[in-house]
């Protein structure tokens, strides 16, 4: 280091530098006093407004004759001091260079240990997190400070080692949850390393699959009401009515049925007595003894019939058929039993 230097003042001598500007300020005082007295409590009329500029002009022209002379003493004092202060910029100049070499190889000393020290602790995250790659990433675990001068490497160690930790034991707590929400709460916790928000993730799923039960419980429960309601409907039917027919063909016709197997016999061919035919939806009709054809079942075609069969739809359609049987004037009754 180089010996201690000390910058002597020669000229002025020490103590005997500028302190005070003597200058004749009463008198100034007192001839700037006599005429601003002269302005006190004055009020020029319209008439008088080219006096008060004169009257300004003269203030001002008296304020810029002070505030010259003021600028040229100050220019007169600092002019020496101006100098000298060049004169120490010249010889700082000459010690700033050797400090800019030191600080630069100062930094690069810093960056260097800080560089070794953070390799370190990579090396050592990824000797304890073996079992998390994948899950848990150095950068995630790093701190900035752990380079700091003040913070030891055992301590910086010792702080990650708390994180792997921390991780481990939440990753346990997530796998022994149900295997429904499982996978979603660790994908939540792998993004963010925050149990918190994880199990918030749980808690937004069972919510959700318990708005889609109460959806389909309600579904259900509807079409369960639905068919009921139609179960009560058919057996809310009227009782079987007794229908005497014009003839078998008007029977047909009004039920909108057919026979089943049913076939016109041919000539001379004979129908056994008390033949029961069948007819879709679910009805029979007991026929009476025939002996003939079909000729003369043509020729008894006003022959009246008695046929009794039960008749299965809604109220709705029950209705009409009684009224499709009013209209073509069938009679009918309550069967006997």
């Amino acid at each position: 280091m180089a010996e201690e230097l000390s910058l002597v003042i020669k000229n002025p001598n020490e103590g005997e530098f500028l302190k005070h500007i003597e200058w004749n300020k009463e008198q100034f005082m007192e001839r700037v006093a006599s005429v601003t007295e002269q302005y006190e409590g004055l009020t020029y009329t319209d008439e008088q407004i080219k006096d008060a500029k004169s009257d300004r002009a003269g203030l001002n022209a008296m304020k810029k004759e002070i505030s010259d002379r003021r600028i040229q003493v100050k220019k007169a004092v600092m002019e020496p001091y101006t100098q000298f202060e060049k004169e120490v910029a010249e010889v700082v100049a000459l010690i700033e260079k050797p400090i800019a070499m030191i600080d630069a190889q100062i930094k690069e000393y810093d960056e260097r240990v800080k560089g070794e020290k953070k390799q370190a602790l990579k090396e050592y995250f990824e000797e304890i997190a073996a079992d998390l790659e994948g899950v848990l990433t150095f950068d995630r675990v790093f701190d900035q400070r752990y380079l700091n001068a003040t913070v030891s490497l055992n301590k910086a160690k010792t702080d990650i080692k708390d994180k792997v930790e921390r991780v481990n034991t939440d990753l346990n707590t997530l796998n022994s949850l149900e295997a429904e929400y499982r996978m979603f709460a660790r994908d939540v916790y792998v993004k963010t390393l925050d149990m918190s928000k994880a199990m918030a993730e749980i808690s937004r799923l069972q919510e959700l699959k318990k708005q889609e039960e109460e959806r389909i419980r309600k579904e259900e429960e509807a079409k369960a009401a639905k068919a009921a309601a139609e179960e009560r409907a058919a057996e809310s039917v009227p009782e079987p009515v007794e229908v005497v027919q014009k003839s078998e063909k008007t029977a047909q016709n009004t039920a909108g049925i057919t026979q089943k197997e049913e076939v016109a016999p041919h000539e001379n061919e004979k129908v056994e007595s008390g033949e029961k035919t069948v007819l879709t939806g679910g009805m029979s009709i007991d026929t009476p003894d025939t002996t003939a054809g079909a000729k003369k079942v043509a020729e008894e075609d006003t022959k009246q019939y008695k046929a009794s069969f039960t008749v299965y739809g809604t109220k709705a359609e029950i209705m009409d058929l009684k009224q499709f049987m009013i209209e073509h004037k069938i009679k009918f009754g309550k069967v006997e039993k």
